[in-house]
């Protein structure tokens, strides 16, 4: 596997598991200051997540190698942070289309 696939990959990954998770991380907090208690998770996100990684990490292995991405440190902090941009937004969009939506 490619350097800069794996770095697009992590990117990806961590993106996902930030904007399915601090939402509610946040939810969470809220209803413990209001002593709810009873905030259960949505498994719905869990399957948004995954959905979005999948479609994320497909795109992200068919265009990156059109790319010459250089290999240093500098080119493979731009791979991450455009791979962590672009899973941000497929999983936002999927929460969207299939949970917000539906």
């Amino acid at each position: 596997m490619d350097v800069s696939l794996l770095t697009a990959f992590i990117g990806i990954l961590v993106a996902m598991l930030l904007r399915t998770l601090l939402p509610y991380l946040n939810k969470m907090a809220d209803a413990e200051t209001k002593g709810d208690n009873s905030l259960n998770w949505n498994h719905k996100y869990t399957w948004t997540c995954i959905t979005a990684l999948v479609m994320s990490f497909v795109i992200a292995m068919l265009t990156l190698p059109a790319f010459n991405i250089p290999q240093t440190t500098s080119g493979q902090f731009i791979v991450f942070v455009i791979a962590f941009g672009y899973g941000w937004g497929i999983n936002d969009a999927t929460n969207k289309i299939l949970i917000d939506w539906h």
